[in-house]
């Protein structure tokens, strides 16, 4: 009886694991990944937009001194 308890209890650790597992990275996906990936996107435009308002700048800038 022992050794049916054991093979029992044993045959439901790998399907409580998985879902363990899953739910472990569906939450850390939710809750880390995706708003780093949304902080990294929106500072990424604005530092793109930065840098070409600068960069504008400096050409008009530029274009004046050449004068």
């Amino acid at each position: 009886m022992f050794g049916c308890l054991v093979t029992t209890t044993t045959s439901r650790w790998p399907s409580s694991r998985n879902l363990m597992n899953r739910l472990i990275a569906d939450n850390w996906r939710n809750k880390f990944a995706k708003p780093l990936a949304q902080g990294l996107a929106i500072t990424l435009i604005i530092s793109l937009a930065v840098y070409g308002l600068v960069r504008a700048i400096g050409w008009v800038i530029g274009g004046f001194a050449s004068l």
